[in-house]
């Protein structure tokens, strides 16, 4: 549950930051426009009529604001403090879930591992029989040693 809030937390924080990268590439742009425009067309300036609708504090007679320079200048300083803001945020969600994926691996391999020591532990209490050679020949002899079965022929072809 945890996990898909952080994600869902992290995907609104990069649509944030992306929108206000695009934010910034408007602001050059009315920059840019602005500074090639005549003074008697700098109103018409339509990057700058979208900054305003977007951001009218910094264009309003209130912000003290006496150019569209001057305007630009204090929405790109804001923008750029808002997308650090967010970045920060962001950088603290993927922390966030790297520490829980941690946590998640560490007791999986936990679990893993003590279970593993329960088996251990289990074979060591107990005894277990002494294995038996389960081979059958024809001596009916359940030894290993080679010269005691039909083998021990082979042995003694070979010479040893």
């Amino acid at each position: 549950m945890e996990f898909s809030n952080l994600r869902a937390q992290k995907k609104d924080l990069i649509a944030g930051i992306k929108d206000h990268e695009e934010a910034l590439k408007l602001i050059d742009k009315a920059e840019d426009l602005d500074k090639r425009l005549p003074e008697v067309a700098k109103k018409e300036n339509s990057y700058v009529k979208e900054l305003e609708q977007d951001y009218p504090a910094f264009f309003d007679e209130d912000s003290g604001n006496t150019s569209t320079n001057d305007c630009l200048n204090d929405v790109k300083e804001y923008v750029n403090e808002e997308k650090k803001a967010l970045q920060s945020k962001l950088s603290e969600v993927n922390d966030h879930i790297k520490s829980l994926h941690l946590d998640i691996c560490k007791k999986d391999e936990q679990s893993k591992t003590g279970s593993k020591r329960n088996i251990s532990e289990s074979e060591t209490d107990t005894e277990l029989p002494p294995k038996k050679n389960t081979r059958t020949d024809d001596n009916s002899s359940n030894s290993s040693d080679p010269s005691q079965s039909d083998a021990g022929s082979l042995w003694d072809f070979l010479g040893l």
